[in-house]
């Protein structure tokens, strides 16, 4: 990486809100094996029943990083990281930011 770069990063952290967390559904229900899965790795009920006219369940698929495996990132991408924090939702945590320089 060039000398000077910044890169922020921001990541859900949706078990931190009950709500969300909620919406976490087993693997199974789209036929996927869960030991095929990583850790952190999650499917939620997506609520897009009818978004675009779509009136399906709908699922998406979302990785929960933790802070280490994100200054992992940083690091096998040339960076350091800089500052890590929380912020964001009802409870000020629903979002993990790192700075990587």
């Amino acid at each position: 990486m060039a000398a000077g770069k910044d890169c922020y990063v921001s990541v859900w952290q949706l078990r931190n809100s009950p709500r969300l967390a909620k919406r976490i559904q087993p693997w199974e229900i789209v036929e996927v094996d869960p030991s095929h899965v990583d850790p952190g790795d999650v499917l939620m009920d997506w609520r897009a029943h009818n978004a675009g006219g779509y009136h399906g369940q709908a699922f998406r698929f979302v990785h929960i990083f933790t802070a280490d495996e994100l200054t992992e990132l940083a690091q096998i991408s040339g960076f350091s990281v800089a500052d890590t924090f929380y912020s964001d939702g009802k409870e000020g945590n629903l979002g993990l930011y790192q700075h990587w320089k």
